[in-house]
């Protein structure tokens, strides 16, 4: 009777486990295809973005040396 008792535990443990392991799978399976979409998505902006700023970004050029103005006094001293 003793054997009949453990027979019976290791088939529950046979079916939870065959019913676990491929739950486990195919949520991992799911997550690891979520994390390989949100890369080729951020793979994706960034590519846009570097588009974008090769596109925005321009050249300076300066036509000639930088003058500086003069200072002007911002008031006149006045005697009182």
């Amino acid at each position: 009777m003793g054997m009949s008792k453990q027979m019976t535990f290791t088939l529950a443990c046979v079916v939870v486990l065959s019913a676990f392991v491929p739950g486990v799978a195919g949520y991992l399976s799911a997550r690891l295809e979520a994390l390989e979409t949100a890369e080729r998505n951020l793979q994706a902006l960034e590519a846009r973005l570097h588009t974008r700023e090769a596109r925005d970004t321009r050249p300076v050029s300066f036509l000639g040396p930088c003058l500086r103005t003069p200072a002007t006094p911002r008031f006149q001293q006045v005697p009182a």
